[in-house]
């Protein structure tokens, strides 16, 4: 690894204000600490709130979330057992669809839910290189905040974050007991949140709440 080329590159991450300049410093940082792609968000992943992904696409990311198979991948695994506590992760052997994956969670920094995860492909990363990712997490995903982005619509109806995930899975069709899998909640948890969706929308049943969420720009 360049070092030299390096610390440049840390020195611009406090100058990025839009995404394609986001973009623009991964193709630079990627001639330096060669990777596949990065994702930088909070954990846990939602649908609510993707994270920004650096050469991956967003729509098969959507597909891997709606997958309930993602939660037996024992990375995530390890993250969920570390939630509340800073976790630095490698995938001992190259996964056989995203190759040899860090992962970055919570530190260094205050902000405990926060998530980078980079693809090596089939090649392991130096020392060096695990080291100068932890060190720049907290500065990217201070640049990612930065980026600002869309906002939810001031419609004077407030829905939880949960209760907007819902939504999102009603919208896919998902069953209670579904949604119950994927949001690792009971299903018993599921109708408490969707009684009080109707009851926020002015409907009462499913079906009219994901149309009249999507009509609302609530999704």
């Amino acid at each position: 690894m360049d070092k030299e080329q390096f610390f440049q590159l840390t020195q611009q991450v406090s100058n990025i204000t839009t995404e394609n300049e986001l973009k623009a410093w991964f193709r630079a940082f990627a001639k330096v600490v060669p990777h596949q792609f990065c994702l930088l968000g909070e954990w846990p992943l939602t649908l609510v709130s993707l994270p920004v992904c650096i050469n991956f696409p967003v729509e098969k990311l959507k597909a891997c979330l709606t997958d309930t198979q993602w939660q037996k991948d024992p990375l995530f695994i390890s993250l969920d057992n570390r939630l509340g506590r800073s976790l630095l992760a490698v995938d001992p052997i190259a996964h056989p669809i995203f190759g040899r994956r860090l992962i970055v969670y919570g530190a260094p920094g205050p902000q405990l839910n926060n998530m980078l995860l980079m693809s090596f492909g089939n090649r392991q990363p130096s020392e060096d290189e695990i080291n100068a990712i932890y060190f720049l997490a907290p500065h990217l995903h201070h640049a990612v905040k930065q980026l600002g982005g869309g906002s939810v619509p001031d419609t004077g109806i407030d829905l939880s974050s949960r209760e907007r995930e819902i939504l999102i899975w009603l919208r896919y069709g998902k069953s209670n007991w579904e949604i119950s899998q994927l949001m690792s909640i009971t299903e018993r948890t599921v109708k408490f949140h969707l009684q009080n969706i109707y009851k926020k929308l002015n409907v009462n049943n499913r079906t009219y709440a994901a149309i009249r969420a999507n009509e609302m720009g609530l999704m």
